[in-house]
């Protein structure tokens, strides 16, 4: 923050409580672009089917102490087949809630996904998008395709690869990608997680 840097995170808000005093004031408060809440579902059944029972309605506290702060307060949804129904609710539903942003993934292909048949065909997928483009045109809230998503371009590189954005996880290490890297608790051959340093004992520069 002293150096000029903003940031932004992405939570399912079960810490909310114990961490929203940290960006309540002060310096922390003005350089917070954002944060962004794991939304699943535009109803409690959809969503606490992939988060769990009661997730639901903890997000929607989380929100209301968010706009009770004036933090800004965006939306992401992972999609998959138990909620691809819902792409165009959760617009609508996010709108109402006054989010700045609304932002569509897609479920990562980690093996519990698969086993649990969560993720959408290729096919499925770009038919997805092409709703999520629509409603880009529909919709007054601003509506983005997140990391993930098909780009035909075959020097496309993320904001990652392109150092325009750094993932920092929630132990303050420094990662190379903000979707898989020690993903669920996935490591490397040699055991070590997919970190390049930790901001504890190596300076950012």
């Amino acid at each position: 923050i002293r150096h000029g840097y903003t940031f932004s995170f992405i939570t399912n808000s079960a810490l909310f409580p114990r961490i929203s005093s940290l960006f309540s004031r002060g310096t922390r408060k003005k350089a917070l672009n954002r944060v962004c809440l794991s939304l699943d579902g535009a109803t409690e059944k959809i969503h606490d089917f992939n988060r769990g029972a009661g997730s639901y309605r903890q997000v929607m506290e989380a929100i209301a102490q968010y706009h009770a702060l004036c933090l800004p307060m965006a939306l992401q949804m992972s999609v998959g087949t138990f909620n691809r129904h819902e792409i165009e609710a959760m617009a609508l539903l996010s709108n109402q809630l006054h989010a700045t942003d609304l932002y569509y993934a897609h479920i990562m292909p980690t093996r519990k996904n698969m086993e649990k048949g969560l993720l959408l065909s290729p096919e499925e997928s770009l038919r997805a998008e092409d709703e999520v483009k629509r409603l880009q045109e529909a919709m007054k809230i601003p509506i983005f395709l997140s990391v993930g998503n098909h780009n035909p371009s075959p020097f496309y590189q993320c904001v990652a690869l392109t150092m325009q954005r750094l993932n920092i996880d929630y132990l303050g290490r420094l990662t190379l990608c903000c979707q898989v890297s020690n993903y669920q608790g996935c490591k490397t051959k040699d055991g070590i997680p997919d970190v390049i340093a930790d901001l504890h004992t190596t300076s950012l520069a």
